[in-house]
């Protein structure tokens, strides 16, 4: 189920794609709480909640040319997170 709250303005996200260090930190303002609250239900004991949820922004900037432009931001990030928890474990980068 995707999370309840509203995506940002597809301008935004454009932005973000192009490097805009605003649209980023909007991007991670808008966010930041709700995929915090995900990773910290979802994260295995002893895990690092703060450095998992800063991983999910990491990886999503990295590959947010990946997104496609009309889907929900939203749930595109939670997918990134769910990732980002299961590749937790791994030796792998």
């Amino acid at each position: 189920m995707s999370p309840s709250f509203g995506n940002l303005s597809p301008e935004t996200i454009r932005r973000a794609r192009q490097g805009d260090r605003a649209a980023m930190e909007a991007t991670v303002r808008r966010y930041q709480e709700p995929v915090r609250a995900w990773v910290a239900a979802h994260c295995p004991p002893g895990g690092d909640v703060d450095e998992a949820a800063q991983r999910t922004f990491m990886a999503a900037f990295m590959r947010i040319a990946e997104f496609e432009e009309g889907t929900n931001f939203g749930a595109w990030l939670f997918a990134v997170a769910r990732f980002q928890l299961l590749g937790a474990g791994s030796d792998g980068p």
